[in-house]
């Protein structure tokens, strides 16, 4: 069970900008139980108790969303390269990649593939 709501501050704050979130829980997510708060664009925050302790960004989020380098989902494995230093391996999800703190996965295995998804922080991603 999910014990504390989400933390106002962070949540209400997005909520000033970009709209209500669409609320939920996670109890079955491997980092332990979360909430989650998404939007249209495919942007999700989790909470672990009242607590922001990771995001994600998926497909939807193509062209809206990015990092203060450019990336995003729709980016390219070349310019991810060129953007970040990264390790890639190959995982159940697929063509996944770790660049410190940032973690994805890409839509195939060249240069020219493209992120499909991308997470910081607590992942509710299944391997």
């Amino acid at each position: 069970m999910v014990e504390s709501p989400p933390d106002d501050e962070v949540l209400g704050s997005l909520e000033r900008v970009r709209g209500p979130a669409v609320k939920g829980t996670n109890a079955d997510c491997g980092a332990g139980p979360v909430h989650v708060a998404g939007w249209h664009d495919g942007l999700s925050l989790l909470f672990q108790g009242a607590r922001f302790a990771g995001w994600s960004l998926g497909t939807r989020g193509v062209g809206g969303i990015a990092t203060a380098a450019g990336i995003g989902p729709g980016s390219t494995r070349a310019e991810r390269d060129a953007a970040y230093s990264a390790t890639v391996s190959q995982t159940s999800l697929g063509s996944e990649f770790s660049a410190g703190d940032l973690h994805g996965v890409f839509d195939g295995n060249s240069g020219g593939t493209c992120i499909t998804e991308m997470w910081a922080g607590v992942s509710c991603a299944a391997r």
